[in-house]
């Protein structure tokens, strides 16, 4: 988060992020013996997402979001609440 406000101030754009959701912290979440890597390499190979570009911004954004689909579910999300944190600068 740190690195998109920085780079939000650079190029002049109003940062007001107050909360957000980390595909990270869920994917541990689901890994109650703790024996998973949760890099989105690791994460798109567990769940059977492909990328057309690994390394590639929309590539990897679209990737993230099928994967964040998957965690909601394994999880059993019902709401936003459980999903989000506190963004404190």
């Amino acid at each position: 988060m740190s690195f998109l406000q920085a780079e939000s101030r650079r190029v002049g754009l109003e940062w007001n992020v107050s909360q957000y959701v980390d595909t990270l912290q869920l994917s541990r979440r689901t890994d109650s013996s703790a024996d998973r890597r949760h890099n989105l390499e690791a994460l798109c190979e567990h769940y059977g997402v492909t990328r057309a570009r690994a390394h590639e911004a929309s590539a990897d954004a679209k990737a993230a979001a099928s994967i964040l689909l998957k965690l909601i579910d394994e999880l059993g999300v019902e709401s936003p609440e459980q999903l989000t944190l506190p963004y404190d600068e």
